[in-house]
């Protein structure tokens, strides 16, 4: 059986990568084992392949929506961009975050 990894993509974190694969970001802890990861506020390295370990806490609605949807999780800083009000109304009605360019 192959080992599954993710590449980190720019301005993603450790909760991210979890959220994104796992649909929860309980398997934060296994993670950061299975990646040798000292501290939850260490940085991760755009385009570096990590480790997806095996692990029994999945949210599997969470994980196949993101699947589904293409959803990658990135909550840095993405240059100097705001959320606006009206853009904070849109995510509270709809309940997702979409930034058009």
């Amino acid at each position: 059986m192959q080992n599954k990894t993710v590449i980190a993509l720019n301005n993603q974190n450790l909760f991210d990568i979890c959220l994104q694969e796992y649909g929860t970001i309980e398997t934060v802890f296994d993670f950061m084992i299975a990646n040798n990861i000292e501290g939850l506020n260490s940085g991760l390295l755009p385009g570096k392949r990590y480790k997806l370990p095996a692990t029994a806490k999945v949210d599997k609605f969470i994980q196949t929506q993101y699947l589904k949807e293409g959803i990658k999780v990135v909550t840095g800083t993405v240059g100097n961009y705001r959320i606006t009000e009206d853009e904070i109304t849109r995510i509270s009605e709809d309940g997702t975050i979409r930034i058009i360019e």
